[in-house]
């Protein structure tokens, strides 16, 4: 069957600023455009269809021969954490372009205002679930810090008669609307991660990503100054 052959087409909007990403399942293979809309339409297709076109890498929209074995499937970090869709996250790229899958997730950071890699990664430390009780935590490897709702958030998993759960714990306390009561934070079941330096992780980008790289510090600078903890940015080579 040709790649422009499709029963139906599956059609997605996003806002992005001032303008509209449209995308469709099955993709169109635009060949005009630059690496950074490729890379942009991936991280959106990825959170939103599960399909791939064989043998296309997604971050170029180059078609490889099927005897390649340079063809793999990444992960975006925190994607499973957004969306626990078994596929969520995942693109489907050529090793040569690692790079670009690297960019990928850089700019995944800012479409879902997260932060994937910060020095809070495989603490065990205290939460309290929705019925109050409270009980020890892990926040694995590669978990994410979140801004959603209004509110600094970390996702962590915990053990409860021998099988994992996973939740989003506030950072600091809040009072939610659905429990009619308030939530304690980590901060303040874990006195200890006020005065210990928090370090928030960033890498180096592409000058496409500048704007939105600027923004995504800014929002968490911002965000991270409200909560009175020590904590700064560091640059660390990939």
């Amino acid at each position: 069957m040709s790649d422009n052959y499709y029963n139906s087409i599956c059609i997605k909007a996003k806002q992005e600023g001032v303008n509209f990403r449209v995308l469709s399942y099955p993709p169109l293979r635009q060949k005009d455009k630059e690496i950074e809309e490729h890379i942009k339409d991936a991280v959106f297709r990825c959170m939103n269809f599960s399909s791939k076109l064989v043998n296309v890498c997604e971050l170029t929209n180059i078609k490889y021969d099927s005897s390649d074995k340079g063809l793999i499937v990444g992960c975006l970090k925190g994607a499973k954490s957004i969306n626990m869709h078994h596929c969520s996250g995942n693109i489907f790229y050529h090793i040569n372009n690692q790079k670009y899958f690297d960019y990928a997730n850089l700019y995944f950071e800012c479409q879902e205002k997260i932060i994937q890699n910060h020095s809070w990664n495989n603490k065990i430390i205290k939460i309290q679930r929705s019925n109050g009780d409270i009980i020890d935590a892990t926040i694995g490897d590669h978990y994410c810090i979140r801004y959603f709702l209004d509110k600094i958030m970390i996702y962590v998993t915990f053990i409860l008669n021998d099988e994992e759960f996973y939740k989003w714990v506030p950072i600091e306390n809040y009072f939610s609307t659905r429990l009619n009561n308030e939530v304690k934070g980590i901060l303040n079941l874990n006195p200890e991660l006020k005065t210990e330096e928090l370090v928030l992780y960033k890498f180096k980008h592409p000058k496409w990503m500048d704007k939105d790289r600027e923004e995504w510090e800014d929002l968490f600078d911002k965000e991270f100054k409200k909560l009175s903890i020590n904590y700064h940015f560091e640059e660390k080579n990939g």
